[in-house]
């Protein structure tokens, strides 16, 4: 007769690592709070959704760009959602360090709770799928436009007004590729925790959020 988990089993904390013989499958609960209205929530449900198993349950929310709103939308999330993996996504664009504190006061407070942050921007994660080393003198939005042209012409619509990246899919090469890019960058700075903001310009800690839910792809 099939062992069924014990309720006082230790949960494995990321979707890679397999359960042990006889334990049944469990899904495991992802919520994404983002600042960005159409970038990121584009990416996660569009881009890499087919990279994301079964049965991870990810959902994307847009914060509408404050940390205040993401940090309250991130508590009420956990109270909706106990078990679930609380990710906050923002950028840090010209915020002052200072106004970093709540964010990262928020992500050291429980175990659930994660960090995703771009600095200076989102779109630097997801020229990593493309680009080996980031031209630090451009403007991130500006070379995303140009490479979703290039790459994907009329059935991209990301512009100065509309942030899209719907039509565009990532293979699982891509996502490697951005990660281990995302981490050399880190590493070149010293940098790698998750419960902390990048401190320098074009680094970004998405692939930790993006390794997560995807597993080993």
């Amino acid at each position: 007769m099939a062992r069924t988990r014990r309720n006082d089993a230790v949960r494995p904390r990321h979707p890679s690592i397999r359960r042990s013989e006889g334990f049944k499958e469990q899904n495991i609960v992802v919520r994404i709070l983002a600042e960005g209205k159409a970038t990121e929530p584009d990416y996660f449900n569009e881009c890499i959704r087919g990279l994301i198993p079964g049965n991870v349950r990810c959902h994307v929310e847009s914060g509408g760009g404050e940390y205040s709103t993401l940090v309250g939308m991130a508590k009420r999330e956990e109270h909706r959602f106990p078990n679930a993996e609380i990710w906050i996504v923002a950028d840090t664009e010209n915020r002052l360090s200072a106004e970093y504190v709540p964010l990262e006061q928020w992500a050291r407070g429980g175990e659930h709770r994660h960090l995703a942050v771009s600095n200076t921007m989102f779109e630097i994660w997801v020229l990593l799928h493309a680009e080996t080393k980031p031209n630090t003198s451009s403007a991130a939005a500006g070379r995303l436009r140009e490479l979703m042209k290039r790459e994907y012409g009329s059935r991209c619509r990301y512009d100065g007004t509309h942030k899209h990246l719907r039509g565009v899919v990532f293979t699982a090469e891509d996502v490697r590729r951005a990660i281990g890019r995302a981490r050399q960058r880190r590493a070149s700075f010293g940098g790698g925790n998750d419960k902390t903001v990048p401190g320098e310009t074009w680094c970004t800690t998405v692939d930790l959020l993006v390794e997560s839910i995807t597993g080993d792809i």
